[in-house]
């Protein structure tokens, strides 16, 4: 019988197979309950999200999934530990590429010193909480990519809706123009917003095209962003849907 030989790729997967299969499954700290949605915890999510958006703003939206994760990840673990310890933090934040995590707890932690000014009170659990909350909501919108944004465009869409507004300013302080909203999104809003049929046959036959041409990353990020715009809008469903037939397509390549 011939001797099978693998290739140098197919070496290297099962080698990868191996050593996932040795390693101890990870402790995941998100939480999917709704033990801290609370109204009076509102105030914690908010400020909180709107935190890691103005990172993905800063960051030119090359922040991904995994970077909030991994920040999140450590501000529970800090919290954990006791008391938060002093932030240094002067002046502006600065953006550098592979500081996202320090980032995401910076800015976290300014937006929560000004709500604790603003009155609002909530102790280390409360806030370990709500951040083990929002991880979970990070597992649920994210694609099965390394580069995923598919929970920080919902997170856009739904601050959107909730009236919150981040923009770039220049050096000089004047204001930097957004990037071109997507050509499906642009499609596919008035289907969210309102059911238009046109408007839905169109992004179903643009969103078929992007998933045959090896985009579906872009139409995941389409999807929940005009999720988190319309939450239990009209094309609810279907958006839903069509993001879990994209996350399929990057499996299969990424197979």
């Amino acid at each position: 019988m011939a001797k099978k030989h693998l290739s140098h790729d197919q070496k290297r997967k099962a080698k990868l197979a191996k050593r996932a299969g040795k390693a101890p499954p990870a402790i995941s700290l998100a939480y999917k309950g709704n033990k801290f949605k609370t109204d009076e915890l509102v105030p914690v999510f908010l400020n909180t999200e709107t935190a890691i958006y103005e990172v993905f703003v800063m960051t030119e939206r090359k922040l991904t999934d995994a970077d909030v994760q991994a920040g999140l990840e450590e501000l529970v673990v800090q919290l954990r530990k006791g008391p938060l310890p002093p932030l240094e933090e002067e002046g502006n934040l600065q953006y550098s590429e592979g500081n996202e995590k320090d980032l995401i707890v910076r800015n976290v932690r300014r937006h929560w010193i000004e709500m604790h000014f603003a009155g609002v009170e909530v102790g280390r659990e409360q806030l370990a909480g709500v951040v083990r909350s929002i991880l979970g909501s990070v597992e649920l919108w994210r694609s099965p990519t390394s580069q995923s944004r598919g929970y920080l465009h919902y997170l856009e869409g739904f601050l959107k809706k909730a009236g919150v507004s981040v923009q770039m300013v220049s050096a000089d302080s004047g204001p930097v123009p957004e990037p071109e909203e997507e050509q499906l999104v642009t499609i596919g809003r008035p289907w969210a917003e309102t059911g238009d049929p046109e408007a839905a046959e169109r992004f179903r036959s643009l969103a078929d095209r992007m998933i045959r041409a090896g985009e579906g990353e872009k139409v995941v990020e389409a999807c929940q962003r005009l999720i988190g715009e319309t939450a239990q809008g009209p094309a609810f469903a279907e958006l839903s849907a069509y993001s879990l037939m994209a996350q399929q397509s990057l499996k299969r390549l990424k197979n």
